[in-house]
């Protein structure tokens, strides 16, 4: 799995398979589903992340537990 939160766009990404995106699907107004080619879903975008959770304190427990960060805030876990 893959966490990547974007500071200039406020997305956060959340990847569980390392997969080709063949389709995306809106769960509601901030939230897109992406699924791979047989239909499961292999990653996450949350819109305006920071408003919906505590994404620095999410960096930074992160950070704490080792997982390796990017440019844009990755972890990978």
């Amino acid at each position: 799995m893959k966490v990547t939160y974007f500071e200039d766009t406020d997305m956060l990404y959340v990847a569980f398979l390392d997969s080709d995106i063949a389709k995306s699907q809106d769960l509601d107004e901030d939230t897109v589903l992406n699924f791979d080619g047989e239909g499961n879903v292999c990653a996450i975008n949350f819109e305006h992340a920071s408003q919906r959770a505590d994404v620095h304190r999410l960096t930074e427990l992160l950070r704490h537990k080792d997982f390796k960060v990017d440019a844009h805030t990755t972890h990978r876990l």
